[in-house]
């Protein structure tokens, strides 16, 4: 499977979009699986999981790497109709982004929270077929992009 994108990995000679796929994309920074079927909100286990996210992000802010993105993007298992699961994928990345802006509030003007549209189920990362596999595909991404600060010159 293909995937086209513009800018990420350049342009062919002819100024179109070079094919980029699955396997050579961004791996994501963290993975929040296991959400409860048909469901957004977040379990214990997932508000931990975003807690030291975001432990790790305000951290970060006094490193020579501070954090200033945080891309979400929202997955399903292959349970129920395709333009349900998009909706329900951007839900579940709603609901972490929502609250990463509440753990982050003394970062707001430093630290951008992006949810981008939901694949829905195409972009499963384990077989649908088992109980196992549908938990570990009910997932919200999370890709981080760091700034690098210059080292303070020597004086």
């Amino acid at each position: 499977m293909y995937i086209w994108e513009r800018g990420t990995l350049g342009e062919n000679r002819f100024g179109e979009p070079k094919p980029v796929t699955l396997a050579m994309r961004p791996k994501p920074y963290l993975k929040l699986d296991w959400f409860e079927f048909d469901k957004a909100s977040l379990t214990p286990r997932l508000a931990d999981m975003l807690n030291k996210l975001a432990d790790t992000v305000k951290q970060s802010w006094t490193s020579q790497q501070p954090i200033e993105l945080i891309r979400l993007i929202g997955h399903t298992d292959s349970s129920g109709p395709e333009k349900y699961n998009v909706g329900l994928g951007d839900r579940r990345a709603g609901t972490v982004a929502a609250a990463l802006r509440d753990k982050l509030k003394g970062l707001s003007g430093r630290v951008k929270v992006v949810v981008e549209p939901s694949p829905g189920e195409t972009e499963p990362t384990a077989d649908n077929r088992t109980a196992d596999g549908r938990g570990r595909n009910r997932r919200v991404e999370v890709f981080i992009k760091a700034a690098v600060l210059a080292p303070p010159k020597p004086k």
